[in-house]
C-alpha cells in the first residue's frame, strides 16, 4: 500500500487512541481516498463512530457504526488488529449504553413513560449487538466469542440474546471456535433456566400472597 495510506492509517490510530472521534474518521477518510475498500480503514472509522457517548445518540451512532462494518466487502484483508478494535469497541459501547440508561431508568423510575423507555433501550442495544454478531468476518472469530462468554456469565437472558445467534452458526465447528461455541451454548442454557426458576418463585410467592389476601378480605366481611 502507498505510504500516503499507511501514514493516514498510522494517524487514525493514533488519534483513536486519544479518543478523538473526528480526527480518526478523516483520517480514515483519507485512507480511504486511496483505498476506498479497505477493510482496515472501514473496520477503524466504525469503531470511532461510538467513540463520543451520549444516551440521546446512541442508537443513531450504533447504526451509523453497524453501516460503516457492514461495508465491507472484503474481509480477508481484514487485520486481526482491527478486527480487536471493533470487537473491544462495540463491546464497551453496549457497556456504556446499558450503564446510562440503567441509571437514567434509577434517576426517573417514578416518572410516566420511563419504564416503556428503558425497555426500548434494551431493545436498542440488543439489536445493535445482534448485528455485530452477523458479521461474517467476527462471528467465528474466537475473541469475540470469548467476549461474548464473559458477557453471558455475569448477565441476563436479554441482554445476551444475540449469543443464540452465534450457537447457530458455529455450532458443530472445532477447534478453539467449537469448544468456544460449546461452552456459551452450556453457559446460555444454565443462564436460561436460572432466570425461569427465578420467575417461576417469582410467581409462586406472588399466588401466595393473593390467597393469603383473599384468606384474610373472606374473614374480615
Amino acid at each position: 500500500m502507498s505510504e500516503q495510506f499507511d501514514n493516514a492509517m498510522m494517524l487514525a490510530r493514533d488519534a483513536y487512541r486519544a479518543n478523538n472521534e473526528e480526527e480518526c474518521k478523516s483520517f480514515c477518510n483519507q485512507a480511504l481516498t486511496v483505498d476506498p475498500k479497505s477493510a482496515n480503514a472501514k473496520a477503524l472509522k466504525g469503531a470511532a463512530v461510538l467513540i463520543s457517548f451520549s444516551l440521546a445518540g446512541a442508537e443513531s451512532d450504533a447504526v451509523e457504526a453497524i453501516e460503516i462494518w457492514r461495508s465491507i466487502s472484503d474481509a480477508s484483508s481484514l487485520s486481526d488488529e482491527y478486527k480487536d478494535i471493533v470487537i473491544e469497541a462495540a463491546f464497551e459501547f453496549r457497556t456504556r449504553w446499558y450503564d446510562a440508561a440503567k441509571a437514567h431508568y434509577k434517576e426517573f423510575k417514578e416518572v410516566d413513560g420511563t419504564k416503556a423507555e428503558w425497555k426500548s433501550v434494551q431493545q436498542a442495544y440488543n439489536t445493535f449487538m445482534e448485528c455485530v454478531s452477523t458479521l461474517g468476518w467476527i462471528q467465528d472469530y474466537p475473541k469475540f466469542l470469548q467476549q461474548t462468554l464473559n458477557l453471558i456469565q455475569k448477565g441476563v437472558v436479554e441482554d445476551v440474546a444475540f449469543a443464540q445467534a452465534l450457537i447457530n452458526v458455529n455450532s458443530g465447528k472445532s477447534g478453539e471456535v467449537g469448544e468456544l461455541t460449546k461452552k456459551i451454548e452450556e453457559e446460555f442454557t444454565a443462564l436460561k433456566k436460572r432466570v425461569l426458576k427465578t420467575n417461576l418463585i417469582i410467581a409462586g410467592v406472588i399466588a401466595v400472597v393473593v390467597i393469603i389476601l383473599m384468606i384474610i378480605g373472606h374473614f374480615t366481611e
